[in-house]
């Protein structure tokens, strides 16, 4: 973790504390990340493939479910070892 990310960790868990994220638009609603650029393509792939699906998460096979997580920690070790702008 950098000071950066410190720093960010900090003011967003003050912001937290102080309610700043309460009633925010969209609050309780699942978030759109097929639609989120700043998530890799790989993601934003898996989780369209998901959506097209009719089946829910909770009915997925358990292998399915692993498969589905190792490729997210897969994607997050990628990120991490890019360089920084």
């Amino acid at each position: 973790m950098t000071v950066f990310d410190d720093i960010a960790e900090r003011r967003i868990q003050a912001a937290q504390g102080e309610g700043e994220f309460d009633n925010l638009p969209g609050m309780g609603r699942p978030l759109v990340i097929s639609e989120d650029f700043s998530m890799p393509i790989e993601v934003r792939m898996a989780h369209r493939r998901l959506l097209r699906t009719t089946i829910e998460k909770d009915r997925f096979s358990l292998a399915e479910q692993l498969r589905f997580r190792k490729l997210q920690l897969l994607i997050e070790k990628r990120r991490r070892s890019q360089p920084s702008c």
